[in-house]
């Protein structure tokens, strides 16, 4: 596996209202971006897609990430992440 450097904002980090595991969701998908897969995240950090869900949720709630779904013709496409450096209170 290649070697990649992420920074990790501190007030993610040092969340206490953000669950430890969704910290790490953050983070994978930090470092699998632009390119983040849930299905793949998903299975690399051990998760069923399910429980990986709701981790992003926990994210989305709390600011850290906007998602989009990129539709064709009505049929899913992709996901695309929006990746944020603060939470949505410091913005």
């Amino acid at each position: 596996m290649k070697q990649i450097c992420i920074k990790v904002p501190e007030a993610l980090l040092y969340s206490d209202t953000l669950s430890d595991r969704a910290k790490i969701v953050f983070i994978m998908i930090t470092r699998e971006a632009p390119y983040a897969n849930d299905n793949k995240l998903a299975k690399m950090l051990k998760m069923s897609k399910v429980t990986y869900q709701k981790y992003v949720r926990e994210l989305i709630a709390a600011g850290w990430l906007e998602r989009e779904t990129i539709r064709v013709n009505g049929q899913v496409m992709t996901v695309e992440y929006n990746i944020y450096a603060y939470d949505k209170e410091d913005r």
